[in-house]
């Protein structure tokens, strides 16, 4: 994947992240917001061990250090804080009292906090200084230094906190955010590692397939719109299929195949749609063309171009055994100059059969005769075996694709059976393509270009009465 392809795939997703971290860090900051408040208060001890009262020496220093770590664990035990809870009247037993107290030694020092948590300000700073004075009490019993001499004192008592020490607002909001965009990116690498969709120019590169054009999805286009006598177009519809024959073109060059296949993996991918689009392409470039119906199965042509379809291919194929001088008769004119459809015809019990036949072939050889291209709308290759048939006899095909639904799994298939023809591939037409897609930015400069094109002659026209 390139770099162009990691700022588009980063563009398709990035609302999804987006959307994520907020919702993570809203669901984040309003269960912070709802957690009751913990306060946290620290009372500070000293421990002083002298051998000999009043008289402090190194040795005394370095056992008062020793003790702290003890005194940091033993403040904690039962017997302290049964009588913190009998003394302060707590309401609350000693094992929930363990989880609100703790203690540790101050490194390099005589000294060791010990840090409550409460509800309120008051009493978290009054469970920690009623537990500082019953082990100061406990303790100073036991030792005897002298008659001023004790060996644990309260250096600085414990104070209300002014703030909570839980929960963390804006802390947790934003660990919400982080961890809403990481399960979301998570999800989406996961997405995009199994996804088996055809989307990129990548993909078809790896299917060994050129890319001859890309078609945006248009519900508008996607069929022909005849008013007046004359076939209506958009032009930046019309510059995509333009494109898409000159791509063609360029690939039939050395063969200078006539007959052109157009045909995909599986049903629904548009075929039809651009089997009709290039057709008007090539006779707007003054190419003798026609578009023949060669779907026996489900014809979709004559819907294109409002036409009956009571006489068309099956006809001729039935009736006609050789080169048939009356092939005006199955044949239509379409508003677009240049431009002839032979429709299905009815539906034929067998269709393989008709397709497969000397007589389809001699219809081929007559038709590349008197026309510059032949295009052939074929079924499916997937779905039935008559794509496979009319592929021999064509002089290229044109493979037709739906952007992220059409699967490598049965793309390739397709594709390999086709190759079986011997019938030069000629490329791929990626069809319904979104139109907020970052896989073909380059496709899309269309939009601007003819947009400014129309603006400026919608301009003309307005300014051109009163230049007069």
């Amino acid at each position: 994947m390139n770099r162009q392809n990691y700022l588009n795939w980063i563009r398709r997703w990035l609302w999804l992240w987006i959307l994520a971290a907020l919702v993570s860090g809203a669901v984040a900051f309003l269960v912070s917001k709802r957690t009751p408040p913990t306060y946290t208060a620290t009372a500070t001890l000293l421990v002083n061990a002298t051998a000999q009262p009043n008289l402090l020496t190194l040795g005394d220093v370095q056992l008062s250090q020793s003790l702290t770590l003890t005194y940091s664990k033993l403040i904690t035990e039962t017997p302290v804080l049964q009588q913190v809870v009998q003394q302060g009247r707590l309401p609350m037993s000693v094992i929930q009292l363990q989880h609100d107290i703790s203690a540790n030694p101050i490194a390099q020092t005589q000294l060791f906090t010990v840090t409550a948590s409460g509800p309120t300000p008051q009493e978290a700073a009054h469970i920690a200084n009623l537990t500082a004075q019953v082990f100061t009490q406990q303790q100073n019993q036991r030792i005897k230094l002298g008659q001023d001499s004790n060996a644990i004192s309260v250096v600085e008592p414990a104070s209300p906190p002014q703030f909570p020490s839980s929960p963390h607002v804006l802390l947790n909001t934003l660990i919400g955010v982080a961890v809403g965009f990481l399960i979301a990116f998570g999800i989406v690498a996961l997405i995009t590692y199994f996804d088996d969709s055809i989307a990129t120019e990548e993909d078809l590169e790896l299917l060994d397939l050129s890319l001859l054009g890309v078609v945006r999805r248009d519900p508008t286009h996607a069929a022909v719109k005849i008013e007046d006598g004359k076939i209506q177009s958009d032009n930046r519809f019309s510059e995509i299929f333009r494109v898409v024959r000159a791509n063609v073109e360029f690939a039939i060059a050395p063969s200078q195949a006539r007959v052109l296949m157009v045909t995909s993996a599986e049903k629904a991918e548009g075929k039809t749609t651009i089997a009709t689009r290039l057709a008007l392409a090539f006779a707007e470039a003054n190419k003798q063309t026609i578009l023949v119906d060669a779907d026996l199965r489900l014809p979709q042509v004559h819907r294109e171009f409002g036409l009956e379809n009571r006489f068309g291919l099956t006809s001729i194929l039935v009736n006609v055994s050789s080169r048939d001088t009356t092939l005006e008769n199955y044949i239509h004119a379409t508003p677009q100059p240049n431009l002839w459809v032979m429709t299905s015809g009815a539906v034929p019990p067998n269709p393989a059969e008709l397709l497969h036949s000397d007589a389809m072939s001699i219809l081929i050889d007559t038709l590349r005769e008197r026309f510059e291209i032949v295009i052939l709308d074929t079924p499916p290759v997937l779905a039935v075996a008559d794509a496979m048939t009319l592929a021999s006899k064509a002089g290229g095909i044109v493979f037709v694709l739906e952007n992220g639904r059409a699967r490598f799994t049965t793309t390739r298939e397709a594709l390999t059976r086709l190759r079986r023809s011997n019938t030069p591939l000629l490329g791929a037409v990626m069809n319904k393509v979104a139109r907020d897609s970052g896989s073909y930015y380059y496709y899309y400069s269309y939009d601007g270009y003819y947009d400014n094109t129309e603006a400026a002659a919608r301009g003309k026209k307005r300014v051109s009465p009163r230049a007069t």
